[in-house]
């Protein structure tokens, strides 16, 4: 077993620890789990210690509001440690005090419109969430609390602008090797339907590329496995994004890069399961329970499985479901 220091300041490694995690429309909230072989013993913020060990750190979940952490919890096997962040130091509190951090207040503001520049951006506006994936350095940002990305670009080269009221950019991932980026994936809302576009760096430029060839060019051969559970938001390799911030009227389960869906269930009740060389990415279900559309990568190309929950039993959709409950891929 090696021993890992979690450093809430330092860039979390993936060689380490798996990822999941969301977005509930005022936090980032992303969990950390340590992979076989690796234990933490010890959490930090800087040279400051929040914990030693003592007992098997199972997991940490790290709620960030911008680009400052909020609170953080140091889950244990029949036990857990809150934290949360005050006055520029971290506080050990009861449970009651964490969840009152975190549900006790929200904000309504009027959102600033902000075009997101890879190449200047602002810390106070966009949220941004390092991650090492093997050799690469990605960084996601994400929109700071009262801000809205209408528009991405990096200097004077776009990548997208919104073309109608309401159309947004909900988050950015730039991935880059030694420093230079090579791969970047654009979470969007256009005309009231959520999809996402991927570029490559091409002689400079931002090319689009399809979502096929994103994966190939940049996933890795071997994705660690992952399930969803459409009765659950809690999955290991699975980010969770909360549709109803964004107005969107459903959930989305996205898969890390690093894994892939092999398996979709309700409870005790199986919707799909992997066949070879199929790579479950997303999932998305309705606001109503009753929706649920799964897009996976096949030899072949993209293909999507509908399903619809009539009777209370989920019955095959394909090639007859509704649009707006979609995440759309090129």
């Amino acid at each position: 077993m090696v021993g890992v220091t979690f450093d809430v300041l330092s860039t979390p490694d993936s060689g380490h620890y798996s990822f999941s995690g969301g977005f509930d429309g005022v936090y980032l909230f992303i969990k950390y789990t340590p992979k076989p072989g690796f234990e933490v013993v010890k959490v930090t913020h800087g040279v400051h210690v929040l914990w030693e060990a003592g007992a098997s750190l199972l997991s940490l979940t790290l709620h960030k509001l911008g680009n400052l952490p909020v609170a953080l919890l140091l889950h244990f096997d029949g036990s857990d440690l809150f934290f949360v962040f005050e006055n520029l130091e971290w506080k050990s509190v009861p449970k009651a005090d964490y969840e009152n951090k975190l549900h006790g207040h929200h904000h309504n503001l009027d959102p600033e419109e902000l075009v997101l520049d890879f190449a200047h951006v602002d810390p106070e506006k966009a949220v941004s969430l390092p991650v090492k994936y093997g050799q690469y350095l990605v960084n996601t940002y994400i929109p700071g609390l009262g801000v809205v990305f209408v528009g991405v670009k990096e200097g004077d080269d776009v990548l997208w602008k919104a073309g109608h009221a309401g159309d947004k950019c909900l988050h950015a991932a730039v991935h880059a090797l030694n420093g230079v980026p090579e791969f970047a994936r654009l979470a969007l809302v256009e005309s009231g339907h959520a999809l996402e576009k991927h570029f490559k760096k091409v002689d400079g430029k931002w090319a689009p590329i399809t979502l096929k060839a994103y994966h190939e060019q940049r996933a890795p051969k071997e994705p660690s496995a992952a399930s969803v559970d459409l009765s659950s938001d809690k999955h290991d390799h699975v980010f969770c994004c909360k549709g109803a911030p964004y107005g969107l009227p459903f959930d989305a389960f996205i898969a890390s890069l690093l894994a892939k869906i092999t398996k979709v269930v309700d409870g005790g009740v199986t919707l799909w399961e992997a066949k070879e060389g199929e790579r479950g990415l997303h999932v998305t279900l309705a606001h109503d329970g009753l929706h649920a559309n799964l897009v996976v990568l096949t030899p072949d190309g993209v293909k999507e499985h509908g399903f619809v929950k009539k009777d209370g039993k989920w019955v095959s959709a394909d090639g007859n479901f509704p649009t707006h409950l979609k995440l759309l891929v090129n």
